[in-house]
């Protein structure tokens, strides 16, 4: 069972030559995962520099997981279990899960902007089952 959640950080890339993903895996912080976001996004800082706001994302998910623990959260260069969130990085966009069993984030997308202002509302992040 678990808390899944696989959360793809999309960076962009110059001119016409698509884009790279990493993916975060975590087995316990997918309905944790919105407040995980927003107190990275709260702080308005890094939201420019693609590799800095990477880091500071995958560190709360790390944290939430156990950072020593051998369990709970990875790495990944693809879709790995549970619900899909996407951040891009390029865009400054994030897309919510549509369903447990998309493996592309498939809901609602929000600006930085727009996700801190329905995170502060109280808006649901729920997805289906």
């Amino acid at each position: 069972m678990g808390d899944r959640a696989s959360i793809e950080l999309v960076y962009p890339r110059a001119g016409n030559r698509g884009e790279r993903s990493v993916w975060l895996y975590t087995h316990w912080g997918a309905t944790a995962f919105p407040n995980m976001l927003n107190s990275v996004l709260e702080k308005h800082e890094r939201w420019y520099d693609e590799t800095y706001l990477a880091r500071m994302i995958a560190s709360v998910v790390f944290q939430y997981s156990g950072i020593d623990d051998s369990t709970g959260a990875g790495l990944a260069p693809e879709y790995q279990d549970g619900v899909a969130w996407q951040v891009d990085l390029g865009s400054q966009t994030v897309t919510q899960p549509g369903s447990y069993s998309d493996m592309r984030a498939a809901g609602k997308s929000y600006t930085y902007t727009e996700f801190l202002a329905a995170f502060a509302r109280g808006d649901s992040f729920e997805y289906e089952d």
